[in-house]
């Protein structure tokens, strides 16, 4: 399943020293310990990064993006809003570079930004299931195809990735 012509995506870009001041500040260990968690906890990495210091920028419409930096090592978090999270960490980039990152299928499902497509997210999605566009009570989050109301598509998506975690690509 694929919601066709959506690309839109949130930026976040990081100095990579900031992010692994951040790990050892909340116990977390690394990009590698948190990666691959599917012991139904999930956790707040997310929630972690968004208080962080940033330089955010918006996808255009089509998906492509173009980030201007000074030399430096950074991490850039591609952020959907319920969908997981996909990082790229210890990109270094030197005067003149120009890093392409490829193409990247954002995966829906992780509601709660826990890290984890897992029970809560069904939750959520279950509360609003039958809302539709114009519904006091719609979230567009909620609605992974767009098509103006959250059904049992939605909860197909989550079941096609249950357990699924955010990714980490160095």
């Amino acid at each position: 399943m694929t919601a066709q012509g959506i690309h839109k995506a949130d930026l976040r870009l990081y100095r990579s020293s900031d992010t692994a001041d951040m790990f050892v500040n909340e116990g977390l260990g690394d990009w590698d310990t948190v990666q691959g968690k599917v012991d139904g906890s999930g956790d707040n990495v997310h929630d972690l990064l968004l208080v962080l210091e940033s330089q955010d920028y918006k996808t255009n419409q089509d998906g492509t993006y173009k980030i201007y930096v000074i030399p430096g090592t950074y991490d850039l978090l591609i952020d959907g809003m319920s969908y997981l999270d996909c990082v790229y960490i210890d990109r270094t980039l030197a005067e003149g570079d120009e890093l392409d990152l490829g193409q990247h299928t954002m995966i829906p499902g992780d509601v709660d930004k826990s890290g984890l497509v897992e029970i809560q997210d069904i939750a959520i999605i279950g509360n609003a299931y039958g809302t539709m566009d114009g519904d006091y009570d719609y979230n567009v989050n909620y609605d992974f195809d767009k098509d103006g109301v959250v059904d049992i598509v939605e909860i197909a998506y989550i079941g096609n990735n249950y357990l699924s975690t955010r990714e980490v690509i160095k």
